[in-house]
């Protein structure tokens, strides 16, 4: 009998269970009726294609008495938390990747090409990060608050701002991309962060409490970065 874990947690009910087919049918009814979704399966951390199962064998979907199966289930709001939380974590890693293309850029005038595309590349996962939680919860942004409708204008303003950046490095005119950078971007991001607390209650997203599983749900406060520590410290 494998050891079955859901959200880290060992349920009883699951741990007789010795195909894989059919523990994914307890899963998803798990999911459910608590509002949420199946969303990742793994066996001894090899990750299992949920939309595949049907392909694999009769053998390769017993499941065997040493195997750790690993599932999570997750609501959207969950999944919207999780992403706005990782998308303050990368505006804090843009902000590190700004200092160190302007320092190579301003005492080289060179375009850093490498620097320059990682930053493009944690750019684009931060502005992805930040907008996604309307996707997850069907959210019109012009049915937010004029300080939630704020929070997205500053991901709207980060982008441009960006990109004209860029544009300006690949023109040879590097003194000025880093000026962009720095005295645009950089301010942008920080007020983003402050904004963030205010856009997590508009959607109701500030205090999640994740699917209990008949187990006693836990709650996560939304937990902003800003005022944590001052992120535009300049050379």
């Amino acid at each position: 009998m494998a050891d079955v874990r859901v959200n880290g947690r060992r349920l009883t009910v699951l741990q007789k269970e010795t195909n894989l087919q059919r523990l994914v049918e307890k899963l998803e009814a798990l999911a459910d009726r608590n509002k949420s979704c199946l969303t990742s399966l793994a066996v001894e951390g090899k990750n299992i294609e949920l939309d595949l199962l049907e392909q694999l064998s009769p053998a390769q979907l017993q499941l065997k008495g040493h195997e750790i199966v690993e599932a999570k289930v997750e609501n959207t709001a969950q999944l919207s938390f999780e992403s706005l939380q990782v998308a303050q974590e990368m505006a804090e890693l843009l902000v590190f990747d700004i200092k160190v293309a302007t320092l190579k850029m301003w005492d080289s005038n060179h375009v850093p090409e490498r620097e320059l595309e990682i930053l493009l590349k944690d750019c684009h996962a931060f502005l992805t990060l930040g907008a996604h939680p309307l996707d997850l919860l069907q959210r019109s942004p012009f049915e937010l608050s004029a300080g939630a409708q704020d929070c997205l204008r500053e991901l709207d303003r980060i982008a441009q701002s960006v990109e004209d950046a860029t544009l300006l490095a690949i023109n040879a005119q590097t003194k000025d991309a880093c000026h962009v950078l720095v005295g645009r971007v950089m301010p942008s991001v920080e007020r983003w962060l402050g904004l963030t607390a205010g856009f997590a209650q508009e959607l109701e997203i500030d205090r999640i409490q994740k699917p209990d599983l008949g187990e006693g749900a836990e709650v996560m406060p939304f937990r902003p970065l800003v005022g944590q520590r001052n992120i535009l410290v300049t050379r």
